[in-house]
């Protein structure tokens, strides 16, 4: 089961646009009621179905583990010129 409020702590952390493209796919696709405006897409949280919470989680999953290993493969790489 994924937690709501953490889940919005990792949204919030997120850097990749793609990212948040895949995030709004998801909703989109599950027809969840959203709102856009110059300031980007706009959801609740707390009303989705544990299947679109689990989708979500899914991609943010992705894109940590994504970052993670960027992260480690960066600091070899600086290992390295040293």
């Amino acid at each position: 089961m994924v937690h709501v409020k953490q889940m919005q702590r990792r949204i919030r952390q997120i850097k990749n646009k793609k990212c948040y493209i895949d995030i709004f796919r998801i909703i989109r696709n599950d027809n969840i009621e959203h709102t856009i405006n110059s300031n980007g897409v706009f959801f609740n949280l707390t009303p989705l179905p544990q299947n679109t919470l689990d989708d979500i989680d899914n991609t943010l999953k992705r894109y940590e583990q994504k970052q993670t290993t960027k992260g480690s493969k960066q600091k070899a790489e600086k290992t390295k010129a040293i």
